[in-house]
């Protein structure tokens, strides 16, 4: 957990830029919960990591997070790829229908695949 002072709400100084105030009272301490602050949680497990804190770590969290992270890659590889599946058909079946927007939509399909398989080979198919 991060402690912090409590500042005061809407004091600026001369630059407009807001100042630190310590108020009367307890610290307030930032929670790094998971269920109510993400992007704290985040934050604060990535400082435990590269300080190498293992008792600062959520390790089910993490794992969890871990996971998904690769589940959306996948996901986003096949999303790309129905899609332009899609309108690879529809570009041959339907002549008459050929668009700019069908082919940029190939294109940009081609692209976002590109990038994927190549900030993650382990994508490709076997």
């Amino acid at each position: 957990m991060l402690p912090t002072s409590r500042v005061a709400d809407g004091v600026t100084g001369s630059d407009g830029v807001p100042e630190e105030q310590t108020l009367p009272g307890p610290p307030v301490v930032l929670q790094s919960d998971y269920d109510a602050d993400t992007v704290l949680w985040a934050d604060t497990q990535a400082t435990a990591l590269s300080n190498r804190d293992i008792a600062g770590l959520d390790w089910d969290h993490l794992a969890e997070e871990i996971a998904d992270f690769g589940k959306a890659a996948k996901h986003a590889a096949w999303s790309h790829l129905r899609v332009l599946q899609m309108h690879l058909i529809m570009y041959e079946l339907r002549p008459e229908r050929r668009s700019n927007s069908w082919r940029m939509s190939i294109r940009n399909a081609c692209r976002e695949l590109q990038f994927l398989l190549a900030a993650s080979p382990s994508l490709r198919p076997c």
